[in-house]
């Protein structure tokens, strides 16, 4: 995380696993940011990024768990891929 800069940090707040993962979320709204997992590596939420990113996903997960209020339409409805 050394080399990662925040334009404000006002309202990060941190959770903090007793595994040692850490959940970074605005204390404001709720949003979660970023989090880090037991060795440090850090994943940012692509909703905390501001402005056109160019990424697209590339699977789902856990599609027999998820909520009848989804409908996905790229045709990848009946399997998982990892």
């Amino acid at each position: 995380m050394a080399d990662v800069e925040f334009a404000s940090d006002a309202t990060l707040h941190w959770f903090v696993h007793p595994s040692g993962a850490k959940r970074g979320f605005c204390s404001t709204c709720g949003s979660s940011l970023i989090f880090t997992d037991a060795q440090g590596v850090l994943s940012v939420e692509a909703g905390a990024i501001d402005g056109p990113t160019g990424h697209r996903l590339t699977r789902h997960i856990h599609l027999a768990d998820k909520g009848d209020y989804y409908d996905i339409t790229d045709g990848d409805t009946t399997k998982e891929q990892g």
